[in-house]
């Protein structure tokens, strides 16, 4: 999975609409390859936020762990992957802005 990543980004996908055990462990699991290694990192930030603006704003809770495991990790990276989050959630509202009632 990991080697081809492109060829398994609709698998990636829909991890996240899964069972919630499912989604945690494909998030702990992505958060451990991301460690230390920005590239890891920066694509899979990168494939989230195609999957959230290809979706409702309803669909965007489901992000929320995998977001998070990955901003969690303490490393070399952790400051650009929040600012590369943060700027990517900021498109995400401002795209978003005038549903902002069921953005909360």
């Amino acid at each position: 999975m990991i080697v081809n990543e492109t060829a398994n980004r609709i698998w990636w996908r829909s991890t996240s609409n899964e069972y919630p055990v499912v989604h945690n462990s494909v998030s702990d699991m992505f958060a451990h390859i991301a460690f230390d290694n920005i590239h890891f990192s920066l694509f899979y930030i990168k494939e989230i936020f195609t999957a959230i603006n290809q979706n409702n704003f309803i669909i965007v809770k489901k992000y929320e762990r995998p977001l998070i495991q990955l901003l969690k990790l303490n490393d070399n990276y952790q400051k650009e992957r929040i600012s590369r989050v943060l700027n990517s959630l900021y498109e995400v509202f401002k795209k978003n802005y005038t549903y902002w009632k069921f953005c909360d």
